[in-house]
């Protein structure tokens, strides 16, 4: 996540504004990030399912976008 912020703060200072691809590619790190929270709770509790869904979704979601991004550049 922290190479993919930093990725996206050059992209964002040399190009000077974000695109759609750069949206994307936001939204991928924000949600990994969220996926990470649930990630967290779930390894203090393995009995949560309703985190466990949501933490796959997420990170379904946002491998998806990070894929969208990478071949829409």
């Amino acid at each position: 996540m922290a190479l993919g912020s930093i990725h996206g703060l050059t992209m964002y200072l040399s190009e000077g504004e974000l695109e759609s691809e750069g949206l994307l590619g936001l939204g991928a790190v924000a949600l990994m990030a969220i996926a990470g929270i649930f990630g967290a709770v779930l390894y203090k509790n393995k009995k949560l399912k309703t985190f466990r869904t949501a933490h796959t979704i997420l990170i379904s979601v946002a491998i998806f976008w990070g894929l969208v991004h990478i071949f829409a550049a």
